[in-house]
């Protein structure tokens, strides 16, 4: 088996930071003489054991490990170079208007024919 160094693309692997592609020149001795090594590295982080706990749960009922679900986490996040998700704190710390406010900002922001803003100058001289 030979490696030679190959331009980035979706289809080939990555291996410590470089694209290569695997020309592979008798398919028999692919595994008798030369193990293949996949990149590891380890990334820790602290939570709470009830927070691990709960979502050990979750993820074990959707047929997934923790680890896998932060793997992930972690892919999705590069595809879409952002945050997979929206981001809010639980609703049960929100008053009734407050949800109410954030489901009408939501609405408008939907909403193609809502009146848009290009800067907080323009909205601010519009409410006086």
């Amino acid at each position: 088996m030979t490696e030679k160094k190959w331009p980035k693309s979706a289809s080939n692997p990555q291996i410590g930071g470089q694209m290569y592609c695997i020309c592979i020149e008798n398919e028999l001795d692919l595994y008798k003489n030369e193990a293949i090594h996949m990149a590891n590295a380890v990334l820790q982080t602290r939570i709470d054991k009830a927070t691990k706990d709960e979502a050990e749960r979750l993820f074990e009922s959707l047929g997934l490990d923790i680890t896998t679900a932060i793997r992930l986490f972690l892919k999705q996040a590069i595809n879409q170079r952002c945050i997979p998700f929206d981001i809010i704190p639980p609703q049960r710390e929100f008053s009734d208007s407050t949800i109410a406010a954030i489901e009408e900002a939501r609405s408008l922001a939907r909403n193609p024919r809502a009146k848009r803003y290009s800067s907080a100058k323009e909205l601010l001289e519009d409410c006086k």
